[in-house]
């Protein structure tokens, strides 16, 4: 992707690291420094992996994204797999975070789940009122997670999700897949999903 222009004309110019071919800003008009940046680790396991997404107008910093992803040795993730994702505020003279994203993974081909597959989403609202009762989210167990989790999600064998629960558990969703009979032909349905 080499830009964008809207309806307006005005335009947004990306540019890349020249050696890994990573997007490095993505900045309105050529000669301008008003837009988004991005940096990586550059160290350890998760090295390469995006690290902070920083809104800034001309030079002064609005906004950003910090990533997290899991290491080796710990528990609800594996190398690689994102763990958090914090937006934060510049105050002036350093960074508020003004709310947290947190993931959990299977780390195992076990049912219901599968190496890497995604187990449970905590959002903003979710995390901090885990934190206002007194718990702390990337220790908590996966019972204490599971009622307040935004998403929870169960697999087949194929990795597909045969279950979701939806805030907390206050939501439930069932998943069923099937495949037709019917030969190949535009007029003829070849799979199908059952949501209940």
């Amino acid at each position: 992707f080499k830009r964008f222009k809207d309806r307006y004309g005005h335009e947004t110019v990306a540019g890349y690291d020249g050696t890994t071919n990573r997007i490095t800003s993505f900045v309105q008009g050529s000669g301008t420094t008003s837009g988004y940046y991005y940096e990586y680790y550059t160290s350890w396991n998760n090295s390469g992996r995006l690290q902070y997404v920083t809104l800034k107008r001309g030079s002064t910093n609005l906004q950003r994204v910090e990533f997290t992803y899991y290491d080796s040795g710990e528990s609800y993730g594996l190398v690689g797999d994102l763990k958090q994702a914090k937006v934060q505020q510049w105050n002036g003279s350093s960074w508020e975070t003004l709310g947290t994203k947190y993931y959990r993974y299977y780390t195992s081909d076990t049912s219901p789940g599968f190496t890497h597959g995604l187990r449970f989403v905590v959002g903003p609202e979710a995390y901090a009122r885990m934190v206002d009762a007194g718990l702390t989210p990337e220790t908590a167990t996966d019972g204490q997670v599971a009622g307040y989790a935004d998403h929870y999600f169960e697999y087949d064998g194929s990795k597909r999700v045969t279950k979701e629960n939806v805030r907390g558990g206050l939501l439930a969703y069932n998943y069923s897949y099937a495949t037709s009979g019917l030969g190949d032909g535009y007029n003829n349905w070849k799979t199908q999903t059952t949501e209940t």
